[in-house]
């Protein structure tokens, strides 16, 4: 169990991708979901830079959600809401509608047209006089 978490790199990840990706080692250990998976890893399994944050989820490396997700913004983007959402699930197993809730409560001025974008064009002197008349 220890190395299924030390292979992954820094991020945050939902349990549900140990779980899902490991179907066979659950069922011998007879953990039957994420929740109990992460129960047992933070009360028997301690790692170092891993820090079990809101149930089913954990970090690596010392980095919270917020700063995590725009490290990702940074290299998706521009990319729609609802790819990066999938994009993130399919990679870190974090589910996309509480994602999608997450970044729209947490991190919305990254969210235009439900289009995450980080670059901007930056506006000459004459077209901010026109759209300000």
């Amino acid at each position: 169990l220890k190395n299924l978490i030390s292979e992954l790199t820094t991020g945050v990840y939902n349990m549900q991708k140990i779980f899902t990706e490991n179907e066979e080692l659950m069922k011998e250990i007879n953990i039957k979901s994420e929740h109990e998976l992460h129960n047992l890893y933070k009360r028997i399994i301690k790692i170092k830079n891993v820090t079990y944050t809101r149930m089913p989820e954990f970090s690596i490396g010392n980095i919270s959600k917020n700063d995590f997700l725009i490290k990702l913004f940074h290299e998706q983007a521009p990319i729609s809401l609802d790819n990066f959402t999938k994009f993130v699930e399919e990679n870190y197993g974090l589910r996309q509608n509480s994602l999608r809730s997450h970044i729209q409560m947490f991190l919305p001025e990254y969210i235009h047209d439900e289009v995450i974008r980080v670059d901007y064009t930056q506006l000459s002197e004459t077209e901010l006089k026109r759209l300000k008349d």
